[in-house]
């Protein structure tokens, strides 16, 4: 019993060398991410077992346990979190079998973007310009939540129209152009807040100045939907969707929307392709060579 005890104190300094080592090659968020799963799954493991010993039985009783509590996406979120310190503890010789579990297959439900009337509900249910501008920007450039919250001032170009994405997932840079309506916005913005903050978006409320966090975000929006009558949930991922749709609804190519959302494969961008039948109709008036031929407009 004590030498399990001893392996069990020596699985949370081994999860502390792994991030060391993690550290510099992935975002903060995902290592933040796998330091809240690990927990998570120590938390239920001793729930069950004293004291916590890895096995795939046990691990396989975790991720029936996600079941139960988070929907298919949620729970190969979460074994994706947990494989690579599983992975790595198998490679430095510290775990005796091969990580392997039974996960529920994921679900391909068809993401809802936003009609144009939910958008115009959304944009008179800002109550402030800082809503308005960060609703609009991410509308028009698809950016994650977490690039609109590291977003800087001076990564904020107003006059070309542009947004540099210092840190998007992965740690690539890219330029995202926005629209000189969003431009009107984020200037209206611009002028009224904090100006010795480096943060572009930041907290409006006691914590006045401040860098924005996931749930300050994500509850801005949840009113906002709220208060414009939107039937399910709306956050940035949502929104960031309802661009990704647009943009190859009004025509443009999926090489161009890959670049601007910051997708590190194609395939990934692929998902916003399915257009609807009033949609791929909408895009062959556009580009039809008979359309450009017979009906070309005159000068």
């Amino acid at each position: 019993m004590r030498n399990l005890r001893r392996r069990e104190q020596q699985l949370d300094s081994l999860f502390g060398a792994f991030c060391d080592e993690r550290r510099d090659q992935v975002a903060r968020a995902t290592l933040r991410n796998y330091e809240v799963e690990w927990a998570s799954f120590c938390r239920w493991a001793r729930s069950q077992v004293e004291p916590l010993v890895v096995s795939n039985e046990l691990l396989q009783g975790y991720v029936d346990h996600l079941a139960v509590t988070r929907n298919s996406v949620g729970v190969n979120t979460g074994w994706r979190q947990l494989r690579p310190f599983l992975n790595w503890l198998r490679a430095e010789g510290h775990l005796g079998f091969v990580p392997a579990v039974r996960v529920p297959k994921q679900s391909k439900e068809r993401k809802m973007p936003l009609s144009d009337d939910e958008v115009r509900a959304l944009l008179k249910a800002c109550l402030n310009p800082r809503d308005k501008a960060m609703l609009l920007l991410i509308l028009d450039t698809g950016l994650r939540s977490r690039e609109v919250r590291e977003l800087r001032r001076s990564e904020v170009d107003l006059a070309g129209r542009m947004v540099w994405v210092a840190s998007g997932k992965g740690g690539k840079s890219r330029q995202v152009p926005f629209s000189s309506a969003t431009a009107r916005a984020l200037r209206g913005w611009d002028e009224v807040r904090e100006p010795e903050t480096p943060w572009f978006f930041h907290n409006a409320d006691h914590e006045y100045g401040t860098q924005m966090s996931v749930w300050h975000v994500n509850r801005t929006f949840a009113r906002l939907g709220e208060r414009a009558g939107i039937v399910g949930p709306v956050g940035p991922h949502r929104l960031r969707h309802t661009f990704g749709r647009s943009f190859i609804a009004q025509g443009g190519d999926v090489y161009s929307l890959q670049r601007m959302l910051g997708h590190t494969t194609l395939s990934t961008s692929m998902i916003y392709v399915n257009l609807s039948g009033r949609d791929l109709a909408n895009v062959h008036r556009q580009v039809s060579p008979v359309v450009s031929v017979l009906y070309e407009k005159k000068e």
